[in-house]
């Protein structure tokens, strides 16, 4: 996701759900993530990959939790650092919501 400025959007404490927005000309694009049980990212995020949870990040979160499912983890990878969701949903989404919409609102 070259050229695009990702801003951590919402999160529901309540409903453990997080959503990571960029906001374009065209469409925006959602990283959605439901039953949040970590986070570790920064508020902005430019240029992001999203890339596989390799051994180290595995242990570097079973540090911080007591168990971690491997399908749970979502590496993001920005300006060659890596970021953490453990999450049990993680999708991705363009859409062409207004500022203050949610796709989970729907």
């Amino acid at each position: 996701m070259v050229n695009r400025k990702f801003k951590l959007w919402h999160y529901s404490i309540s409903h453990a759900q997080m959503l990571i927005r960029s906001i374009g000309h065209d469409k925006n694009i959602d990283i959605y993530f439901g039953g949040v049980k970590y986070m570790e990212i920064p508020s902005i995020l430019d240029d992001i990959s999203i890339i596989a949870a390799e051994k180290c990040d595995k242990e570097y979160l079973c540090k911080r939790l007591e168990c971690v499912n491997d399908k749970e983890i979502t590496v993001l990878l920005c300006s060659g650092r890596k970021y953490y969701v453990v999450a049990s949903i993680m999708k991705i989404m363009e859409n062409n919501l207004g500022m203050f919409e949610l796709p989970f609102d729907l």
